[in-house]
């Protein structure tokens, strides 16, 4: 439950700063339908590029990609 909470506050973010960008939204949109994993242990999140290059829930799909982050960089 807290994980999902914490991922929909993250794509909620992560989605109101590509509102503002439309070249960011352009550069994702080709890559509708695939899923990120972002790894900052005990953290991962997980994201879809959805149609428009916006970001959606991609909870249980396999990722095509992994980015791993050391978590003490997190506040960097």
């Amino acid at each position: 439950m807290l994980e999902q909470l914490t991922t929909a506050a993250a794509i909620s973010v992560l989605n109101r700063m590509l509102a503002r960008e439309a070249w960011a939204r352009e550069r994702l949109a080709p890559f509708a339908g695939r899923v990120a994993r972002i790894a900052a242990p005990p953290f991962a999140l997980s994201l879809a590029v959805a149609e428009g290059g916006l970001f959606a829930d991609a909870a249980g799909a396999e990722p095509a990609v992994t980015i791993g982050i050391d978590a003490a960089a997190l506040p960097l």
